[in-house]
C-alpha cells in the first residue's frame, strides 16, 4: 500500500490571488493531479521550480538534454512580488508549458500567525513549512496514482545547509 499524504496539508492546496491568476483556465480542467502527463511507463516526471537560477536552468537543461513529459511545479509563499509571477510565466512560456502553482493552505502569513514569530537564524520554519511539505504532499498524492520521479535543482553549497531552510 502507498503512503497516505501527510493530515496537516490538503492536496492539492492554495488560493488563487489576483497577482496569481497567469496559471490561466488550465486549473479547472480536471484538477492539479489531474493535469500531470505520464511516461509510455506511467512514470510522472516532476521538476520543482523555486525561480532561482539553478532551479530554472535544471527545468531548461531537462527539456534539451532528456525530453520527457515533464510536470512543471512552484510553492509560492502567496507574498512574491509580481516579477516573481512574471518569471514564472515566462519560463512556462519558455518551457512550452504552465508552471502549476501549489501552496501550504494558510500561506506565509498563516504560517507567521501559526507560529507567532518571524522566520530568522534561530527559527528556520519557512522553507520547510510554506515550501518543502506541501511539495512532499502533493508527491504523495501524484505518487498515489502511479509512479513519480522529482527532480530539484540545487546548488553545491546547500546541502550542508541546516534544517533544509
Amino acid at each position: 500500500a502507498r503512503p497516505a499524504p501527510p493530515e496537516s496539508l490538503s492536496v492539492p492546496v492554495g488560493r488563487l490571488s489576483p497577482r496569481t491568476a497567469w496559471y490561466g483556465p488550465h486549473l479547472r480542467a480536471g484538477g492539479r493531479l489531474g493535469l500531470f502527463e505520464r511516461d509510455a511507463g506511467g512514470v510522472a516526471h516532476i521538476v520543482a521550480l523555486s525561480g532561482g537560477d539553478d532551479s530554472s536552468l535544471l527545468s531548461v537543461l531537462l527539456k534539451e538534454r532528456e525530453p520527457r513529459p515533464y510536470n512543471y511545479l512552484c510553492t509560492p509563499t502567496g507574498n512574491e512580488l509580481p516579477e516573481m509571477f512574471e518569471h514564472w510565466k515566462t519560463l512556462g512560456v519558455l518551457l512550452g508549458k504552465p508552471i502549476l502553482p501549489i501552496m501550504h493552505r494558510k500561506g506565509l502569513k498563516g504560517i507567521i500567525r501559526d507560529q507567532k514569530m518571524l522566520p530568522n537564524f534561530r527559527a528556520r520554519f519557512c522553507t520547510r513549512i510554506a515550501k518543502i511539505e506541501p511539495y512532499r504532499s502533493f508527491l504523495f498524492a501524484a505518487a498515489a496514482k502511479g509512479p513519480v520521479v522529482s527532480y530539484v535543482g540545487l546548488r553545491a553549497a546547500e546541502p550542508g545547509r541546516a534544517g533544509g531552510d
